[in-house]
């Protein structure tokens, strides 16, 4: 899985569909290297291609692209097709279509917060083999949770009958603010000592892989743009509401970041300046989180039971709807304000429940529509979704094959 293309020589020097990035002169086996992952990412993506689409879409000679593909195929990368194809229209000898083959490799995807922690195995298809997941004990020990996503991981393994030489790396949604560059989680408050954790280096010496971690909101956020509700969408703004309030932006696809720091840390702003004159946060996550949510409910509806609640809240009861107005106005004027800085093609509000999701997405929206002047953003692009622990995996294997598709191309 080096990426290496068995010794062959001969293949003209060239990076088409972008051309190669700055900096010093590229050595042959770097542009053999570039153009085979350039084409195996587009078999990936496509699932089935012929070599000729190839040589149309990515500018390559055709002998370049035959010989990348024979080289695939003899490493085990890629399969020809055994589905019957209609080509009514097609004179002359039909093209052979190419698949990714699922086993030449496997990414591990985490997601983790102080709920729970999710984690999948991948194949080279990005089909899921195997995912777990587990709910994290209030107050559990930073170094416990990493030592129990660890055994997690390995029992993954174990039952799936997948050896290490097979594996790309593991990819990491985490918590908090987190170092990227370092894969480090800075400030977690939520898991009891996850300050200054090296959470990269500590898996990658667990498994001896390459181990990339993101902002766990940045991370779910990618998988809506790829998978989910935001399919295609420019610009993204994100919102995951669970027991804190996290915040991303993504530009086709790719999430801001500052100085290799994640970013849009959208909880800890200030929506309520006279609420700190008393004592009180005032903060968009001390009136939106999970937990707030639930007990300004609980307190009007007079009970606990979560799953009564939501269906209050879904049939417009009033002592529900009153018990979220604050709320949802400082969900609002937070979407305005974001709107305005950032000038997004749609929000997404994400949340565990779907209905609380679409209930806070459609009350900011009407909040926030008297408010959008001179933004590209409309009040019916404020989009609820629900939390998808799997769906949060996926985008967390997303992370290894990127970096595995740009590996020489820094």
């Amino acid at each position: 899985m080096d990426g290496n293309t068995g010794g062959r020589t001969g293949e003209e020097p060239e990076v088409r569909a972008g051309g190669p990035s700055t900096g010093g002169p590229l050595r042959s086996y770097d542009v053999r290297e570039r153009n085979e992952k350039l084409i195996l990412r587009l078999i990936q993506d496509r699932q089935e291609i012929s070599q000729s689409e190839v040589v149309n879409e990515t500018g390559l000679r055709a002998p370049t692209v035959f010989r990348i593909f024979s080289n695939l195929a003899e490493r085990g990368f890629i399969t020809e097709s055994t589905t019957p194809r209609e080509d009514s229209d097609r004179r002359g000898r039909r093209p052979s279509y190419y698949r990714i083959n699922a086993t030449a490799g496997y990414a591990i995807g985490v997601d983790l917060w102080a709920g729970s922690v999710a984690a999948t195995v991948v194949d080279f298809a990005r089909h899921t083999v195997i995912r777990v997941v587990e709910e994290i004990e209030p107050e559990r020990a930073a170094d416990a949770v990493i030592e129990r996503l660890v055994e997690l991981i390995r029992g993954m393994l174990r039952e799936a009958n997948i050896d290490g030489q097979h594996l790309l790396g593991i990819g990491v949604g985490a918590p908090g603010i987190v170092d990227v560059a370092r894969g480090e989680i800075v400030s977690y408050s939520r898991i009891p000592g996850m300050e200054r954790v090296p959470l990269a280096e500590r898996l990658s010496d667990a498994f001896s892989l390459p181990v990339v971690v993101h902002n766990n909101t940045s991370v779910i956020a990618a998988s809506e743009y790829r998978y989910g509700r935001a399919q295609y969408a420019h610009s993204v703004m994100a919102i995951l509401i669970r027991s804190g309030v996290g915040g991303a932006f993504l530009q086709h696809g790719q999430p801001f970041t500052n100085n290799g720091h994640s970013a849009m840390e959208v909880g800890h702003t200030i929506v309520d300046p006279s609420a700190r004159l008393h004592g009180r946060p005032g903060t968009l996550e001390s009136m939106v989180s999970e937990g707030e949510l639930f007990s300004r409910l609980e307190a009007e509806c007079g009970t606990s039971d979560r799953s009564a609640l939501l269906e209050r809240l879904e049939s417009g009861d009033r002592a529900a709807v009153d018990a979220l107005r604050e709320p949802v106005e400082a969900l609002g004027a937070s979407i305005v304000t974001l709107a305005n800085l950032f000038n997004p093609e749609v929000f997404l509000i994400i949340s565990r429940h779907a209905v609380l999701s679409a209930y806070l997405a459609a009350g900011a929206s009407r909040y926030a529509e008297q408010d959008l002047h001179g933004t590209r953003l409309k009040a019916g692009e404020v989009i609820p979704c629900e939390y998808d622990p799997l769906l949060a995996c996926r985008g967390a294997s997303d992370l290894v094959f990127d970096r595995y598709f740009s590996a020489g191309n820094d």
